[in-house]
């Protein structure tokens, strides 16, 4: 057996051969440095990193990884024609059971005008039950499928069946290997699920998808004139995979904030509507009305 010393020695060996760029990729450092010297206030003996900071937090990535992240932000822009009005969204979304914020983040998932709406909740807020009337509505008004999308077979299930107990009218669910068709051991992609123009795919626990996953299920959608709606909690568990990118295209483009009034004012300043998000105020909502049942 090899002695642990050993195996942490090439670990680390190997890692720093693979931040010095000697490996071939070209490989760059995305956390922000200290913009001052910090060190005169403590630093950790573990590592000598500053007392201020968390300790090993420094991330590296390839700079293709981030022209992958940069096409995603990018077409997740891109204008799409609205197929359903303020009014008759607002119209709705009052008929339906969605407390106030959930009824603001429908309202504005059926009035998007770019090909991607992010829904951004923490767990207990409603995000089942949010989508699921969204998938009811947006099939009322176009006659276009919702199509969920999970990381695992098993998360496929739970999402379809709370969905359905939600009232939905989701047309399916699929793992994510399941959609692209993804072939073990090679890059081949055989996409069996056929997409049509205005259908849209929900994908549930964006957080948990790979950025290279995200990128294809985009790409899908675009070749189809698809829409794309992920769903999750930012603060939640990231993907096991490079990833991260709706932690991201968060930090890019404030989300719509359903709490404040008038939507897209953040701050005092207009920003895009890239995402919604569903404050702790709804999941508190959600937990009395269960205690009232």
């Amino acid at each position: 057996m090899v002695p642990a010393a050993d195996v942490e020695a090439l670990i680390t060996q190997v890692a720093r051969l693979a931040i010095s760029g000697r490996a071939g990729a070209e490989v760059v450092q995305v956390t922000a440095p200290d913009i001052t010297d910090v060190t005169s206030f403590g630093v950790r003996q573990s590592d000598g990193g500053s007392i201020y900071r968390p300790p090993h937090e420094e991330r590296w990535t390839t700079l293709p990884h981030l022209d992958v992240e940069e096409k995603i932000l990018g077409d997740a822009q891109t204008a799409v024609p609205r197929l359903v009005s303020e009014a008759e969204a607002r119209a709705a979304v009052e008929r339906t059971t969605l407390n106030r914020e959930q009824r603001a983040a429908v309202a504005k998932m059926l009035t998007a005008d770019t090909t991607t709406t992010a829904l951004i909740a923490p767990a207990g807020a409603g995000k089942s039950h949010t989508v699921g009337e969204f998938a009811r509505l947006w099939t009322m008004f176009t006659g276009r499928r919702v199509i969920g999308l999970s990381t695992s077979t098993n998360a496929a299930r739970v999402l379809q069946q709370e969905l359905n107990d939600a009232g939905a009218e989701l047309a399916e669910s699929y793992n994510i290997a399941e959609f692209l068709g993804k072939v073990e051991g090679s890059d081949e992609l055989r996409r069996p699920i056929p997409l049509n123009e205005n259908d849209v795919l929900v994908l549930d626990e964006a957080t948990q998808a790979s950025t290279a996953d995200l990128a294809m299920i985009q790409a899908a959608a675009k070749q189809a004139g698809a829409r794309l709606n992920p769903v999750g909690d930012t603060e939640q568990l990231g993907s096991p995979e490079a990833g991260a990118c709706s932690n991201c295209s968060r930090r890019r483009f404030p989300p719509w904030n359903s709490t404040r009034s008038g939507g897209s004012i953040r701050n005092g300043k207009r920003t895009r509507r890239y995402g919604i998000v569903l404050s702790d105020q709804a999941r508190k909502d959600r937990r009395e009305d269960a205690v009232a049942a």
